[in-house]
């Protein structure tokens, strides 16, 4: 008896039906995007964190890389506040000056953003604003939770498995 292999479906992601509007990442060069682990969100996989206005995400960028300059730390961020009072606290001492550890990258689509975080095994967390309050900021947003069949992640194993293997 033959066998034929048979390649597994490809993965196809619902739309969001929101088209049109950008989407910006924080990432430093070498393929490390900004992402956080949420507390009391167990059921979270480590999250992509996006913004939906560019300014914010230069903001949010340059107060970490302030922060890091004058205290030799990367600040904790206490996203797990989210829960409780929707704020985020982070210290910035000075005015935040961007030193371009970071760079901040746009997505034209949030179905590319989603297939990102699928393919990397993460969710997201999508920032639709931030405002800045006298003890933190205000953020208001959506937490998507991404899932996919078995055989999308096998696939996604066995290819990066191919990719970066260093036993040849």
């Amino acid at each position: 008896m033959m066998l034929t292999p048979v390649k597994p479906p490809t993965l196809k992601l619902p739309k969001t039906g929101r088209t049109g509007r950008k989407y910006y990442t924080i990432h430093e060069p070498i393929n490390k995007i900004f992402s956080v682990k949420l507390k009391g969100f167990e059921q979270m996989k480590t999250s992509v964190v996006s913004f939906n206005n560019r300014r914010d995400a230069e903001y949010m960028s340059s107060m970490i890389q302030t922060h890091h300059m004058y205290n030799g730390e990367w600040p904790v961020l206490n996203f797990e506040d989210l829960q409780t009072d929707n704020f985020l606290r982070i210290s910035s001492y000075k005015k935040p000056s961007i030193d371009h550890i970071f760079y901040v990258s746009e997505w034209s689509e949030m179905d590319d953003l989603k297939m990102f975080c699928v393919s990397n095994f993460m969710d997201l967390i999508d920032l639709q604003k931030m405002d800045q309050k006298r003890d933190g900021f205000e953020l208001k947003g959506n937490l998507l939770k991404f899932d996919a069949p078995s055989d999308f992640y096998a696939d996604r194993f066995n290819y990066l498995l191919d990719k970066y293997d260093t036993r040849s």
